[in-house]
């Protein structure tokens, strides 16, 4: 088994450019035509530059967004030039983004390095997701909401809590990426805080604003840090916190019988 493509297909990475995306749909790619090119040769795929495409595809299955199941849907996808296109053609789980071109027109365009086969159960895993209510897989060590995972997570961090965030701005910084926000908390797992008390933490967003599923209800795993001679938290990078899954639950069993993480 290929360890990369795993992690690549795991829950833990499909959950986060879920969350990101604009559109997440199973689609079957039909023809693959060339649009722009840099330093390429984009039919014979040669040179040392990268081919934008446009793909057109049916849409079987749709996991966000407004598509429609049985539509056709065009959007952008590019490569190294060297890349064959005739690997884009059929059935791929696709991450999209919104963009403009032209008179404003609202066009898709897959995220970078965000297309799926529908190898490695994507699907099945996909359809789990999307359904709150569904369990974590408890022997799935990727899952982000299984035990193992949580409580990696919660001997890792300094503080865990369940929070309301209520606001949000921007550090400035020069991808726009970096906030600090304010919560509420709600309830306590580990840390010296208290419920009903107001934090705030700062969040490094990886290249991408803030959306609105980072506000209202979350868990937040925080590392205590010192910055310019003040206490303040970190969120840890990477942690998901959506109330789904049965999180408060199993962390509330966690916080109840604190184990070390198993080596």
């Amino acid at each position: 088994i290929n360890f990369m493509e795993e992690h690549f297909n795991s829950v833990r990475e499909l959950s986060h450019d879920l969350k990101i995306a604009d559109v997440v749909a199973f689609v079957d790619v039909k023809k693959v035509r060339v649009d722009d090119s840099i330093a390429a040769d984009c039919e014979k795929n040669t040179g040392t530059g990268q081919c934008l495409y446009v793909l057109t595809a049916d849409v079987k299955e749709v996991f966000k967004g407004t598509i429609i199941t049985t539509a056709t849907l065009e959007f952008y996808e590019s490569a190294d030039a060297v890349y064959p296109k005739k690997y884009f053609n059929g059935p791929h789980v696709v991450f999209l983004s919104k963009i403009r071109r032209g008179q404003g027109e609202v066009k898709y365009g897959a995220m970078e390095n965000s297309s799926r086969s529908i190898k490695y159960n994507v699907l099945e895993k996909l359809r789990k997701i999307i359904d709150p209510e569904s369990p974590a897989n408890e022997n799935d060590p990727n899952d982000p909401y299984s035990p193992a995972y949580l409580t990696k997570l919660f001997n890792e961090a300094d503080a865990v809590v369940f929070v309301n965030v209520t606001d949000s701005k921007s550090l400035g910084d020069y991808h726009k990426t970096s906030f600090s926000l304010t919560a509420t908390v709600t309830e306590v797992f580990k840390g010296g805080l208290a419920s009903g008390q107001k934090i705030r933490y700062e969040d490094d967003l990886l290249y991408r604003p803030i959306l609105p599923e980072d506000m209202g209800p979350q868990v937040l795993f925080l590392m205590f840090e010192f910055k310019g001679g003040k206490s303040s938290f970190d969120k840890i990078d990477y942690t998901l916190g959506e109330i789904k899954h049965g999180i408060l639950a199993a962390l509330r069993k966690i916080a109840a019988n604190p184990r070390p993480t198993a080596k």
